[in-house]
């Protein structure tokens, strides 16, 4: 039987402390799901919460929400910067850069 999500992908984000009423970035959590890594036949653009527009060509599917300040994604040595992280009812799209 085919999995549905077969890849092991390491999520980085930061973790903050408040200092003195302001945060500071302290150390990278780091977090572990499972998820399909894949390419995209063809690039798609993908709007950034800034408004600015990007070019991506990968993308994981995953059933984990949206980690809001996820950095980066490393799968099979590999590191990828997190363009944007979109949920659907069902499953979670990262697309990577």
């Amino acid at each position: 039987m085919v999995k549905r999500f077969p890849h092991t992908i390491t999520i980085e984000s930061p973790s903050f402390k408040e200092v003195d009423g302001q945060l500071q970035k302290q150390d990278t959590v780091k977090a572990t799901i499972k998820g399909r890594f894949e390419p995209l036949s063809i690039p798609k653009v993908v709007l950034k919460e800034g408004g600015d527009s990007v070019e991506v060509s990968l993308c994981v599917f995953t059933k984990v929400k949206p980690i809001s300040d996820a950095v980066s994604v490393t799968f099979d040595g590999q590191k990828y910067n997190v363009v944007k992280w979109e949920a659907w009812q069902t499953y979670s799209i990262i697309y990577l850069k």
